[in-house]
């Protein structure tokens, strides 16, 4: 059997997650959902006993990565098991979700993702899919330049022949999946990042041990 675990980390968005769509993904059989609470908000706390989400508070303050690690290593992952990291402000309908589910199963060596877009009306494409950065596309992308000369951003990804799948070096840990055994041979994110660039040492470690790929789900979005 197939077991699927969401990992999602709140850092003051209860707001955003009581007022989101999670409460519809959560019957879905076999998808398990993990919040930790970086903060401590007793209504999320509330929402999350009331619609199935296992919730876990922190004593104090932790990385991402870490917090993700925590979520997701004391699980005894398997082959059978698939990970999805995901941030509170990502909105994805059910059957674009189980969609996406069904799809991890399709491609078990990949790192895999959704075309994420930053307006409800989506028309604002987020650059989720990238090329590995360079030291300075990565200083000038943390202080907000945007030039894609600078950011890495792929301009026109690769393709499968379906025209489904586009490819790319790494993906943001804002929406990311993959098969658990693969997450955990990893040993997961690196702790030596607290919020940036865990995404982007993950899928480059996983390309130097691993032989699958980069990928991002070109008709589905959120």
């Amino acid at each position: 059997m197939i077991n699927y675990y969401v990992s999602i980390i709140s850092h003051g968005h209860g707001e955003i997650i009581m007022n989101g769509g999670l409460s519809h993904l959560t019957s879905i059989p076999n998808v398990n959902f993990i919040l930790r609470d970086n903060i401590g908000e007793e209504d999320l706390r509330i929402f999350c006993e009331n619609n199935y989400i296992k919730y876990f508070k922190n004593d104090h303050p932790i990385g991402f990565g870490e917090n993700n690690n925590i979520n997701l290593l004391s699980l005894d992952l398997t082959e059978n098991d698939f990970v999805v990291i995901m941030n509170p402000d990502v909105l994805i309908g059910r059957m674009e979700f189980e969609e996406f589910l069904r799809r991890l199963v399709v491609y078990p060596s990949s790192i895999m993702t959704i075309r994420l877009f930053r307006s409800e009306q989506y028309d604002i494409l987020d650059n989720n899919l990238r090329q590995f950065p360079t030291l300075l596309g990565s200083i000038l992308s943390f202080i907000g330049v945007k030039d894609l000369k600078y950011t890495e951003v792929i301009p026109e990804m690769s393709r499968d022949q379906n025209d489904r799948c586009e490819f790319g070096d790494w993906i943001s840990a804002s929406f990311m999946a993959l098969n658990g055994s693969i997450y955990r041979d990893l040993n997961g994110f690196s702790k030596s990042y607290y919020m940036y660039m865990e995404d982007v040492d993950l899928c480059r470690r996983f390309s130097y041990r691993f032989y699958g790929s980069v990928m991002r789900f070109a008709d589905l979005k959120g």
